[in-house]
């Protein structure tokens, strides 16, 4: 799916590109590609890439008979192959608003300076596991491809799970609903407080601009510790990479603490009915500013992100291209809701053994 919609809208115009990064070339048993769409710079900084990414993959480790998470890292669980795995929240939410932007910035005609690459990755749900990274992550081949090869990236942007706001209902409940401390109409940036020190501070301190400056209100940033995705690759391969997750990530997706409330993520309850689509929409804003802001940078001898900043380069409004976002109930045209009800609608899991 991915693959197709990246390729159609990358066949619009010129100097824009979709292409599968095959992880069979350096894991052969690794049978799930990863997708990239890229759109070209220009000039001496078009060999520097502004990488954004989310994960393609999807996975039930919970049973849906017993709601005892069988996870494992060492083989596979025949089960796996078997259960419903929708994944509307993990991670559609972020491979869905990337596939938005950057249809946004293609048809509008959008030309940076860095080249962009929008990439889906493989394998994240076996591949990044309480924040260490395994060989089988696609995020982790890529990464690892790119630095082999002299590529250089001057930073990654992750989204990972980023559907759900913060329910006022339970942000007070810090003991077992809300440990981070979250609440309602904030978006969470990486990068903060004593497990915060791998992420970029340049990149951190640019996404927290864009939420600030580019997000409706009442939403605003919030500062979070690190998080445990496909960023993780990049740090460990010395690429400047950092990233953002909903506010409602505790009791969404990490501890079945929370009373009257039920964990969505890695089961068949991670449906399109928990996704708020205007807070969603918060982040595609967010991006479309972030990439535009990191993208246009003429040619600097530091390729380290946000080192060319400065007063005398002009940087068009992103506010221009926001008109080019559907408004997130138009489920109609918006590649955002139609990319959301595609996953959440499949009856088979997406993450099977034969994959991983």
């Amino acid at each position: 799916y991915f693959e197709r919609a990246y390729g159609g809208i990358a066949a619009e115009r010129g100097r824009v590109q979709a292409e599968l990064f095959e992880n069979t070339a350096v894991e052969p048993l690794f049978r799930q590609p990863s997708v990239i769409g890229r759109i070209r710079g220009r000039g001496a900084s078009e060999r520097y890439r502004v990488m954004v990414g989310a994960h393609i993959d999807s996975c039930a480790f919970i049973d849906p008979d017993t709601g005892v998470n069988d996870f494992t890292l060492t083989g596979e669980n025949p089960a796996w192959a078997t259960r419903r795995a929708p994944g509307a929240d993990d991670d559609l939410s972020g491979s869905a608003v990337l596939l938005e932007v950057f249809r946004v910035l293609v048809q509008s005609g959008f030309e940076p300076d860095r080249t962009l690459e929008f990439v889906g990755f493989a394998g994240e749900e076996k591949g990044i596991v309480d924040g260490e990274v395994h060989g089988k992550a696609g995020s982790e081949l890529l990464a690892r491809h790119y630095r082999q090869q002299g590529v250089d990236v001057v930073g990654l942007l992750n989204l990972d799970s980023i559907g759900a706001d913060m329910p006022a209902s339970i942000a007070d409940d810090v003991a077992q609903c809300n440990p981070l401390g979250s609440a309602p109409n904030r978006l969470p940036i990486f990068g903060y407080g004593d497990v915060g020190f791998n992420i970029d501070p340049s990149l951190r301190d640019l996404l927290f601009s864009c939420v600030e400056t580019y997000c409706q209100s009442p939403y605003s940033p919030v500062e979070a510790p690190n998080g445990q995705s496909d960023h993780l690759s990049f740090i460990g391969n010395l690429y400047p990479a950092g990233g953002a997750v909903e506010s409602n990530i505790y009791a969404n997706g990490l501890a079945d603490t929370c009373p009257g409330h039920q964990v969505r993520h890695h089961s068949e309850r991670d449906t399109v009915d928990g996704i708020d689509f205007v807070y969603l929409m918060q982040y595609a804003r967010a991006l479309l500013g972030f990439v535009v802001e990191a993208g246009m940078r003429p040619e600097s001898t530091e390729p380290r992100f946000g080192s060319a900043l400065s007063d005398t380069i002009v940087i068009p409004s992103p506010k221009a291209y926001f008109d080019g976002l559907v408004p997130p109930l138009d489920g109609a045209s918006s590649l955002l809701a139609q990319s959301v009800l595609w996953l959440a609608l499949l009856c088979v899991v997406v993450f099977v053994p034969a994959l991983i």
